[in-house]
């Protein structure tokens, strides 16, 4: 491949070729903020959504004034129902799961059902939404956002404490 600087890389003509020498290229300078935003743009112009949104989300944290220039399209990947997206928390085939902030300033978790259809996930999500108030431990549903991609995203109150995980591994309060 030889593409060594950004420079070669936006040379190449190929899509896939460019693909593979960005992430070559972010191996050595994992902290090239433009190369992220490139590469996210390629992944997203190949159809690769969750993995575009993964990289311009690494190109935000390096640099956070590339949000202000965001076009339309990159925007909507980084921008849930009013939440700015900061971080991936989880991906796996059947969830997605983002942290983030509101507007006004307040974190937010965002989550996306990946093993069903979107009438489906959204169906799960009404009904989260319809359990508000029905137990004090129970993260509370703020919203749902259906951005053009097709995914339905459920916008979650952020709980801080320890994740579940680790209290049922033992690690509980009960120990």
């Amino acid at each position: 491949m030889g593409a060594t600087s950004l420079n070669d890389v936006e040379a190449l003509a190929d899509r896939g070729e460019r693909i593979a020498a960005y992430r070559a290229l972010l191996t050595a300078e994992p902290a090239h903020s433009l190369a992220w935003f490139n590469l996210a743009v390629d992944e997203l112009d190949d159809g690769a959504v969750v993995a575009a949104r993964r990289a311009l989300l690494r190109a935000l944290t390096i640099d956070e004034g590339l949000r202000a220039k965001l076009l339309p399209r990159l925007t909507e990947l980084v921008d849930v129902g009013g939440i700015q997206l900061t971080t991936e928390l989880a991906v796996s085939p059947t969830m997605l799961l983002y942290s983030g902030r509101a507007v006004d300033g307040s974190a937010a978790l965002v989550r996306a059902l990946r093993d069903r259809p979107p009438a489906a996930a959204l169906a799960a999500y009404e009904a989260h939404a319809a359990l508000a108030g029905s137990h004090p431990e129970l993260i509370r549903a703020l919203g749902v956002s259906a951005p053009s991609g097709g995914e339905r995203f459920q916008i979650l109150e952020y709980a801080h404490g320890q994740p579940i995980g680790v209290l049922l591994r033992g690690a509980g309060p009960h120990q």
